[in-house]
Formats: C-alpha cells, structure tokens, sequence
C-alpha cells in the first residue's frame, strides 16, 4: 500500500533535481507533411527516416538523428493494425520497455530498472503525479488511456532531466491524442475473455483557426484468476485462515473511464482530461469476502499560449492544474471481520514558461522557468479501532530553471548541452493526528538531512537481462494479418530487509520467476479509410504461464500469475 505521508514526502526530497513537466509539445502535434502513417515510415529511405521530427525530445521539434537518444514512433495505423487491447500491452511490446504488475500497481521497467523515472506526457502535459518512485498513488492512472484514442506516440529513451526533471531520467513517452490529421471521428466497441469489454467514441472537427476533440472510453474485465497454492510457497499457503480466498477469481476485477478534451484556438490551447478507476487489488493476505477495492480518481487541466515573435523566436506559455485521489474504500484482509480503509489526496499548481530562440540555422537554443506547487496533501489510514490517523502536510513550492543548446558543428557532428537549477524549500513539515490516544506529532525533515549514499553490493531484483521484440504484418485487400511477440528474461526479487531471519542475513522477498514468451495474433478488416472495421485480436496466444516476481505487497514467493490466452472480437466505424 502507498507510504504514510513521512515516508512519501522524503520521496519527494529525493527529487532533488526536480519533477519538471511539460510541455512544449502542446497539444496538437503535426505530423510532418500531414499525415504519418507507418507504411511511410517503412517505405522511408533511411536518411529521410533521421529527417522524421519528434517534439517530445526537446518541447520543439527536433529530427530523429538530432536526438542523442533511442527513439520510437508508433502511429495509429500501427496500433490498428496489431489490435493492442490496452495500453499495457502496447509499452510491453515497445522495445526495451517491460511491465510488472503486484495487482494494485503497473510498474514499467526500462534499461534495468523498474517504476518511476519515465515521464509520461498527453498531448505534451505531464501526468499527475509528477513525482519520481516513493509516490502517494499508484502511476497505474497513467494507463488509463484508451488504445483507440491515440493517433501517435513517441517514446524517447535516454535521460531527458535537464528539460523534464528528475522523473525523466531514463525517457519520456509522449501520446497524442488530438491530432484530427491521423485520425477522426470514430466508434468501436469490443468483448472478450474474462468478461473483458470496451467501448470507445470520438468526436472532433477543425477549422482554419482551430481544433476539438473530445475521446471518451471505458474498460472492464474480471482479471486475473490464479490459485493461491500455485503462487504461494507451501509454507505460505499452510498459514492461510480456513476462511480466506483460496483464489484471486473475482478478486481483481478492473473497471475504467476516461475522458479527453483538447481545442485549440489561434495560439490559445485547452486541454482536460478525467480519469476514474475501480478495481480489486490484493492487500497483504487473501480476502475473507468481497475482496479490497480500490478507486482512483485523477484530472488534468491546463491552459496554454504560444506565440511566435520573429522567425528565430517563440514564447510559449502553459498553465497545470491536476489532483487525485486515492480511495481503497475497502481493505479486506489480516482477519475476519476486520475491515479498513486508505483515502489520499494530492493537488498539483504549474507554470511554465519555454523561450524558443534559433538566431541561426546551426544554434538552437530552449531557455525554461517552472513554479510548481503542491498542497492538499493527506493521507487517512483506518482499520476499526487498531488504525486511525491523518496525516497532513504543508504545501511545497519548487522553483526550476533550465536550459539545453545545440550546436552544429557540420553534418556528421552536433553538441548538445544543458543545465538545470532547483530550488527547493529548507524543510518539509508534516503533522500526524492519533485519533485513538488523542495524539498531535509535528515533523519537521530538513531538505539536506536526507541519505544519498544508497550503494549496494546486492544485485539488483526485477532487472532481466535480455529483453525482445518481434512484430510482423502482411495486407492483403482489406484485411490485414499481424503477429507480434514479446520476451522477458528471468527475474529475480528485491531484498527483504525487514524479515531478515538472522542479523546480517538479507534474503531476497521471493524466488527468481522464469523467462516468458508472449505471442499475440491480429486480424483486421477494414474496406476503407471511413466506414465499417472490424478486428480479432489473441493475447498470449500459447496460453504461456507468465509470473511477475514478488514484491512487498504482493508477496507471492512462487510470483503472480499474469494473463492466459484473451480472444477480443471489436467491430467499430470510422467516419
């Protein structure tokens, strides 16, 4: 379960070089000469394919060989074509990413590492909660985007921190889903395994001064269903109570909603998205009866403004509003009969200002403010008459400035240089309430009486060594077949460091999970660019047992047991 507000707010200490955000994208990003389609991109000579520009790199559009980073665009013709069903299962198939899951969370690991330091953008505005591991929520919010929706997605690895802060030390991945040019209004809908389910719409238009687009989906599926003896040593099974789950079927349901609003207007942009999730998750111990849920409730809003001086300088301006709140309205766990609840909440303030200046073909040059704010911070923990707290903290301020230039020094040679500068408060003070002794404790964590030194001789867990990506296609008229697959290697656990059995002993939270295959096939009907589509999609076509290690929470010794075989059938219309 999330920290308590002391443990997350030396998470937000650790962030020293800042969380920055946004955008420069903004929010409808052109594809270079109308419309790009992954067809051009595979027809692309390769000296035109390092011409392709992507915006997210350096908030301006830069061409792929400028970049000193790996780069991926997926379009969405792309994504039709391989028929993902969510967007888990697009970032498990995009080169050097691959996804955990401990039933409450996502995580997404990328070169070795897993959970945080990836910075997610929508049409350019960073994703609340913009903060880097050690977060109040879940960053499951962020996947909650609908596959239907997204007209492109560009993924950049690499540390991009000097531009984006801390939570982008290893990438950034931008999705567009306002660019009217790739696609437009359209419906669909799907059914499949496990009672899963979506529905998608959206609607939108265009005129000389500006755009709208609104997209609007929801999910559901009853998830997964593994045993508790085929993920739990013997030791732990032989605990269990007789009345607790002696599975997770009907445990880990998941209910999604989204909505997407973007407009732009001579300058002036706009852009709202809401995000509401209900789902089971496993809290400890096997449930007693209805099993834990949990909500999630985010919104975005931003405003922005951008304006071209001359040729050579631009100004652009954008305005963030975003909250969330965490909601495990039910947390059936430990014993019988014993019932609580977590509730969180999280507000988020931005400002940021980006002066684009070029005096000369070879010199680019980007020069960043952001004020950044964040207040109604609270955490309420309750579990009858054992837990009764609230936690709350005072607001937090964080200034940044920042700069990156590149140079040209001639086709085969470029440099490029930044600099980022963070102001943080002197301290972080935090008050904790003890409703069943009647007890006020204040805190007071000073920024620089924090622990940096974190090295270890340990080996690292849930870092697999090798990871690969195949994907295949072939049109024929109006249907398209595609096959796409996905290897994770074996993966061991993190460190206990609480249970250790002796003093000096760490033994690692479970054993090491094997590596897994997973094939997925797609077939897709579609006459035409407008009217009637449709598609059948197989996730893990082999029906290959796929484990996710342990972790604290979901301490399964043997490893949770991912997804089987899923058959979706989705037929839409295009107009």
């Amino acid at each position: 379960m999330p920290a308590d507000s002391s443990d997350w707010l030396q998470g937000l200490g650790d962030t020293r070089g800042a969380h920055a955000i946004l955008l420069c994208l903004m929010l409808a990003v052109p594809c270079p000469s109308g419309r790009l389609r992954a067809a051009d991109l595979l027809d692309l000579p390769f000296a035109d394919l390092l011409q392709v520009e992507v915006a997210a790199a350096g908030k301006r559009e830069a061409q792929i060989r400028d970049i000193p980073a790996s780069v991926t665009i997926l379009t969405r013709e792309e994504l039709a074509r391989y028929g993902y069903a969510t967007l888990e299962d697009l970032l498990r198939n995009v080169p050097g990413f691959f996804i955990l899951d401990n039933t409450e969370e996502r995580f997404i690991g990328n070169r070795g590492t897993v959970g945080g330091g990836v910075q997610f953008l929508v049409n350019g505005i960073s994703q609340h909660p913009s903060r880097q591991k050690v977060l109040t929520v879940p960053q499951i919010a962020r996947l909650n985007i609908p596959v239907e929706s997204i007209d492109r997605i560009e993924v950049i690895r690499g540390p991009m921190s000097v531009i984006y802060g801390n939570n982008a030390f290893l990438g950034v991945v931008n999705i567009v889903t306002n660019s009217l040019d790739t696609a437009g209004p359209r419906l669909s809908a799907s059914a499949g395994s496990r009672a899963s389910g979506q529905a998608f719409a959206r609607l939108g238009g265009r005129s000389r001064d500006g755009f709208l687009v609104l997209n609007a989906g929801g999910w559901r599926t009853d998830g997964l269903d593994a045993t508790y003896a085929d993920i739990m040593s013997s030791a732990q099974f032989a605990t269990l109570e007789p009345e607790m789950h002696r599975d997770l079927d009907g445990d880990l349901w998941q209910r999604r909603a989204s909505l997407d609003l973007s407009a732009g207007w001579r300058g002036l942009t706009a852009d709202m998205r809401y995000s509401d999730m209900d789902y089971g998750i496993y809290a400890f111990t096997p449930a007693f009866d209805e099993g834990s849920g949990l909500r999630l409730k985010t919104l975005h809003a931003a405003l922005g403004y951008e304006h071209r001086f001359s040729d050579t300088l631009g100004l652009r301006l954008v305005g963030i509003h975003s909250q969330e709140t965490y909601d495990a309205y039910r947390l059936d766990f430990l014993v019988a009969g014993l019932d609580g609840s977590q509730k969180q909440h999280l507000r988020r303030w931005e400002l940021e200002l980006n002066l684009h200046w070029q005096p000369w073909e070879r010199l680019d040059a980007l020069f960043g403010y952001r004020w950044h704010r964040l207040d109604h911070l609270d955490n309420r923990p309750r579990v009858a008459s054992l837990v009764m707290v609230d936690d709350a903290s005072d607001a937090f301020h964080q200034q940044d400035i920042f700069t990156e230039i590149d140079y040209s020094l001639g086709e085969p040679l470029r440099l490029v240089g930044g600099a980022r500068l963070t102001r943080l408060p002197a301290a972080y003070r935090f008050t904790r309430y003890r409703y069943l002794d009647e007890t006020l404790i204040e805190t007071e964590l000073p920024v620089s009486d924090r622990n940096d030194d974190l090295r270890s001789d340990l080996e690292p867990g849930y870092s697999p060594t090798l990871l690969v990506k195949l994907k295949a296609d072939y049109r024929r008229g109006p249907f398209t077949y595609a096959a796409y697959a996905h290897f994770v290697d074996a993966m061991e656990t993190d460190w206990d460091f609480v249970t250790s059995p002796a003093q000096g002993v760490v033994e690692r939270i479970g054993e090491r999970v094997p590596g897994r295959w997973n094939l997925g096939l797609n077939l897709r009907w579609e006459p035409s660019a407008t009217g009637v589509f449709a598609a059948l999609n197989v996730s893990n076509l082999l029906d290959a047992e796929i484990r996710y290690p342990a972790n604290e929470l979901a301490d399964f010794a043997r490893g949770l047991i991912g997804p089987g075989r899923i058959v979706t059938a989705t037929l839409g219309y295009a107009f």
